[in-house]
Protein backbone atom coordinates (compact mmCIF):
# COMPACT_ATOMS: atom_id res chain seq x y z
CA UNK A 1 0.00 0.00 0.00
CA UNK A 2 2.62 2.32 0.54
CA UNK A 3 4.70 1.89 -2.39
CA UNK A 4 1.42 2.37 -4.26
CA UNK A 5 1.27 5.75 -2.57
CA UNK A 6 4.75 6.59 -3.44
CA UNK A 7 4.32 5.92 -6.76
CA UNK A 8 1.09 7.90 -7.24
CA UNK A 9 2.99 10.76 -5.57
CA UNK A 10 5.57 10.56 -8.24
CA UNK A 11 3.14 10.87 -10.86
CA UNK A 12 1.30 13.72 -9.47
CA UNK A 13 4.27 15.55 -8.48
CA UNK A 14 6.16 14.63 -12.08
CA UNK A 15 3.18 15.86 -13.68
CA UNK A 16 2.69 19.14 -11.25
CA UNK A 17 6.93 19.58 -11.80
CA UNK A 18 6.44 19.80 -15.20
CA UNK A 19 3.12 22.05 -15.44
CA UNK A 20 4.71 24.73 -12.68
CA UNK A 21 7.93 24.88 -15.26
CA UNK A 22 6.11 25.58 -18.23
CA UNK A 23 3.70 28.17 -15.80
CA UNK A 24 7.31 30.01 -15.52
CA UNK A 25 8.11 30.03 -18.67
CA UNK A 26 5.08 31.06 -20.00
CA UNK A 27 5.09 33.81 -17.47
CA UNK A 28 8.64 34.94 -18.50
CA UNK A 29 7.89 35.46 -22.10
CA UNK A 30 4.62 37.21 -21.25
CA UNK A 31 6.18 39.52 -18.88
CA UNK A 32 8.82 40.27 -21.59
CA UNK A 33 6.40 41.02 -24.23
CA UNK A 34 4.40 43.11 -21.81
CA UNK A 35 7.93 45.06 -21.44
CA UNK A 36 8.19 45.52 -24.85
CA UNK A 37 10.52 43.57 -25.93
CA UNK A 38 9.97 41.55 -28.83
CA UNK A 39 10.56 37.85 -28.75
CA UNK A 40 11.21 36.45 -32.04
CA UNK A 41 9.68 33.16 -33.43
CA UNK A 42 12.04 30.75 -33.71
CA UNK A 43 11.74 26.57 -34.05
CA UNK A 44 11.72 25.92 -30.65
CA UNK A 45 8.85 28.49 -30.05
CA UNK A 46 6.76 26.73 -32.58
CA UNK A 47 7.17 23.48 -30.31
CA UNK A 48 6.09 25.54 -27.30
CA UNK A 49 2.32 25.71 -27.52
CA UNK A 50 1.87 21.70 -28.20
CA UNK A 51 4.04 20.90 -25.15
CA UNK A 52 2.01 23.46 -23.26
CA UNK A 53 -1.42 21.30 -24.16
CA UNK A 54 0.39 18.42 -23.72
CA UNK A 55 1.46 18.82 -20.15
CA UNK A 56 -2.04 20.65 -19.52
CA UNK A 57 -3.76 17.65 -20.74
CA UNK A 58 -1.50 15.07 -18.53
CA UNK A 59 -1.99 16.93 -15.62
CA UNK A 60 -5.87 17.00 -16.18
CA UNK A 61 -5.16 13.28 -16.58
CA UNK A 62 -3.41 12.76 -13.47
CA UNK A 63 -5.78 15.01 -11.53
CA UNK A 64 -9.38 14.01 -13.04
CA UNK A 65 -9.19 10.91 -13.78
CA UNK A 66 -7.28 9.44 -11.81
CA UNK A 67 -6.43 11.29 -8.95
CA UNK A 68 -10.17 12.14 -8.05
CA UNK A 69 -11.61 8.72 -7.65
CA UNK A 70 -7.85 7.32 -6.09
CA UNK A 71 -8.89 10.04 -3.65
CA UNK A 72 -12.41 8.95 -3.38
CA UNK A 73 -11.84 5.62 -2.74
CA UNK A 74 -9.15 6.17 -0.22
CA UNK A 75 -11.53 8.53 1.76
CA UNK A 76 -14.39 5.71 1.91
CA UNK A 77 -11.65 2.66 2.35
CA UNK A 78 -10.60 5.10 5.74
CA UNK A 79 -14.20 5.85 7.17
CA UNK A 80 -15.13 2.30 6.69
CA UNK A 81 -12.02 1.07 8.39
CA UNK A 82 -12.55 3.37 10.73
CA UNK A 83 -16.13 2.64 11.18
CA UNK A 84 -15.89 -1.13 11.82
CA UNK A 85 -12.38 -0.44 14.08
CA UNK A 86 -13.30 -2.41 17.33
CA UNK A 87 -11.16 -1.08 20.25
CA UNK A 88 -10.93 -4.47 21.63
CA UNK A 89 -9.35 -7.98 20.65
CA UNK A 90 -11.32 -11.01 19.34
CA UNK A 91 -11.76 -13.22 22.23
CA UNK A 92 -12.74 -16.22 21.90
CA UNK A 93 -14.35 -18.50 24.78
CA UNK A 94 -14.06 -22.22 24.69
CA UNK A 95 -16.06 -24.48 26.33
CA UNK A 96 -14.62 -27.96 27.49
CA UNK A 97 -16.92 -30.41 28.59
CA UNK A 98 -15.31 -31.93 32.22
CA UNK A 99 -14.25 -35.82 31.32
CA UNK A 100 -16.70 -38.34 31.22
CA UNK A 101 -16.34 -40.35 34.75
CA UNK A 102 -17.25 -43.52 33.20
Amino acid sequence: MFELMVLIGLVFGLGLAILATWIVLLSIYVLFRFLGFAVKASVASIFLLPLVLLTGAIFFLNVVIIGMPLLIAFVLFRSLMGHFRRDEPDTFIVQTLPPDSS
